[in-house]
């Protein structure tokens, strides 16, 4: 599960709701992005992460991209996009979009808190709109749940070879 922001748009909200999915879906890693994010930073989230009872291996940071296309690869390697809530992913978010990852969002009140309800009204597909935290929620989990069904049916076409 991929989160891929800034560190100033992750607020306590979102952390919590995070924590949440990341306890009830055992088998999910968080990825969040590295650039942006300070040693100590790092050492906060995972510190968090603990608290919320989540084992702090569980959240990676994202290596620095040293070109475009390893940039693109790490993304096709998301299972989906967690959104910000109050800043919305907007160049990340078609980013992702492009590399086939779904996203989920969820809008606010304030512009950069509607780019990704924005992106689904444009028809672009793979942006799912909650209209709470329980739906975010849901809707996360039902991606997660289907990626690690794909992945098995990847596992068992290999083993058919």
């Amino acid at each position: 599960v991929c989160a891929v922001h800034e560190y100033f748009k992750i607020d306590h909200e979102i952390w919590k709701v995070w924590m949440e999915l990341m306890i009830t879906n055992r088998n999910a890693t968080l990825v969040l992005a590295s650039r942006p994010f300070k040693t100590l930073v790092r050492t906060r989230l995972r510190e968090l992460a603990r608290a919320a009872g989540v084992s702090p291996m569980r959240v990676r940071f994202l290596p620095r991209f040293s070109d475009r296309s390893s940039y693109a690869a790490i993304l096709k390697g998301c299972d989906l996009q967690l959104d910000t809530p109050k800043f919305n992913a907007q160049t990340t978010a078609a980013d992702l979009l492009w590399a086939g990852v779904p996203i989920v969002t969820l809008p606010s009140d304030r512009y950069v808190g509607r780019v990704g309800a924005s992106l689904a009204m444009g028809h672009v597909s793979g942006v799912y709109i909650a209209r709470d935290t329980q739906d975010y929620l849901r809707i996360a989990a039902a991606l997660i749940a289907a990626a690690g069904r794909e992945r098995e049916r990847e596992r068992e076409r290999e083993r058919e070879r």
